[in-house]
């Protein structure tokens, strides 16, 4: 897969015509495959070539990709072929070359294992990469809660609807069983995860993840049949092997078409997401209480179950997270960018919160507005304007409790509020205004301005912004007898 960033190409689209001459080879022999029209040996042979052929070619052009492209997966993705291409070299000598009777678990079972494990990795790793632009309300964590929800739901299904019955008849052991049903879990497991993925990263959209769906879903469809064979204990139709045919040119595919995201506004929403596993299993469990005698079996109960306790922890997570992003977004609208302190919003909100409040020793009202300001910024410009806001602010802040509110209303204008109100009003007035016309040390001069304080007080069950507005005609008339 090419993992890059947008509009940087693996190859030029000249590989396309190439690409579509191959694919087309590959399914004119999936379809002498089907119609089985040559000996069984033959056929199997083909069906065999095909598939080691295809893990071959992808395994190479991911390897030759991932030099010029380190650290974006795709060696994982070149591992995980060759050892998929190793296993199925070793089936195709067992049936072939040597006659020898198959026999399962074998060595080539293992070496087919090594491409889902890195499969999965790789889409980690692309995770990492394209995460950095996720949504705030789409973490990491739930992605890989929905992708379990939908695995335990899928694979509970289709245990219940296919290989669970041919397993309760079998008389293979339980090991057996276990890793002949694998295939197909880590298969749906890792098209879930892809597909969740594309769902919850924006990035993560691209023509080459949808090559790699296609290709896992091959293999994962011949998976199936020969774990529903295994499990019977019955051999595998001819035509089973289309899967293994294909799976490995589509994921070529992935590796050596250009890398381009689809367009798309919005990331779709997983909100619904977890309910459709769970939808799914109630409903199964309901159709069987109906219908059967005995009622559901126990795996259904303990799906149910798991299910249940997901959605609940997925929600939590959800909810947390959703809270954590309204605080961060209520902070961001409450403040004041340029010094840190509230904005007029922020002491709106404070005062509203104030006057639900029962009781409340009273409260004071300081407000400030600059003298000598408007020449800082005609002369200096509005950058040393905004760092002298920025110090008159702090200045302010440490003159009052920590408890207390300072808000900057916009402008020079700035706002104290004290609750419960100060003993001695005007000797705090006097120290902030003695803290304000300290001098302010700026890039190697220093600017000087004052601040006109007026204040009122806001009793037990008076009005705060009445209060405000007479502190505010309190500061004009300060500033009047200045002048």
């Amino acid at each position: 897969m090419c993992w890059a960033p947008a509009g940087g190409g693996c190859d030029s689209a000249a590989v396309r015509w190439p690409l579509l001459v191959l694919l087309g080879a590959v399914a004119a022999a999936i379809a002498v495959v089907v119609a089985d029209v040559f000996p069984v040996a033959t056929t199997r042979l083909i069906a065999d070539l095909t598939g080691f052929a295809g893990a071959t070619a992808a395994a190479v052009a991911f390897a030759v990709t991932a030099r010029r492209r380190p650290g974006t997966g795709r060696w994982a993705m070149a591992l995980g072929l060759a050892g998929w291409g190793a296993g199925q070299g070793v089936w195709t000598w067992h049936r072939a070359v040597d006659g020898r009777a198959m026999t399962f678990p074998d060595i080539e079972n293992a070496l087919y294992l090594v491409l889902p494990v890195c499969v999965g990795a790789s889409l980690l790793i692309a995770a990492r990469t394209y995460g950095q632009d996720r949504p705030p309300e789409v973490p990491t964590r739930v992605l890989l809660l929905d992708t379990l929800l939908l695995c335990i739901g899928v694979v509970g299904l289709a245990w219940e609807t296919t290989i669970g019955a041919a397993a309760a008849r079998s008389t293979k052991s339980v090991a057996e069983l276990v890793l002949a049903s694998f295939y197909t879990v880590s298969d749906l497991a890792l098209i879930m995860f892809a597909l969740v993925l594309a769902l919850g990263l924006r990035r993560m959209w691209r023509r080459e993840l949808v090559w790699l769906i296609a290709g896992m879903s091959a293999i994962g469809i011949s998976d199936a049949v020969y774990a529903y064979a295994i499990s019977a204990g019955i051999t595998a139709p001819t035509w089973s092997d289309g899967g293994y045919m294909a799976g490995p040119w589509l994921l070529l595919a992935a590796a050596v078409l250009p890398d381009r995201p689809f367009r798309r506004g919005e990331a779709v929403s997983l909100l619904m997401l977890p309910y459709l596993p769970l939808g799914a299993a109630v409903g199964l469990t309901l159709f069987h209480t109906a219908t059967s005698p005995v009622g559901p079996s126990m795996l259904e109960l303990y799906l149910l179950v798991a299910l249940l306790i997901l959605v609940v922890l997925r929600q939590l997570i959800s909810q947390r997270r959703l809270a954590a992003a309204h605080r961060a977004l209520t902070e961001h609208l409450h403040t004041d960018q340029l010094t840190g302190i509230a904005n007029r919003r922020g002491l709106e909100a404070y005062l509203y919160e104030v006057a639900d409040r029962d009781q409340h020793a009273g409260l004071g009202i300081f407000y400030l507005d600059l003298d000598e300001f408007k020449p800082i910024n005609d002369r200096f410009g509005h950058a040393t304007g905004d760092a002298v806001l920025a110090v008159v602010a702090s200045r302010l802040r440490a003159c009052v409790r920590a408890d207390d509110l300072v808000a900057r209303l916009g402008g020079d204008e700035f706002v104290a509020v004290l609750d419960p109100a100060p003993a001695d009003p005007e000797a705090l007035g006097r120290r902030i205004a003695a803290a304000v016309a300290e001098p302010i040390g700026l890039e190697g001069r220093e600017h000087q301005v004052t601040a006109s304080v007026g204040y009122s007080t806001v009793h037990v069950g008076g009005a705060p912004g009445e209060a405000i507005r007479e502190a505010d005609k309190r500061m004009y008339q300060a500033k009047s007898s200045r002048r």
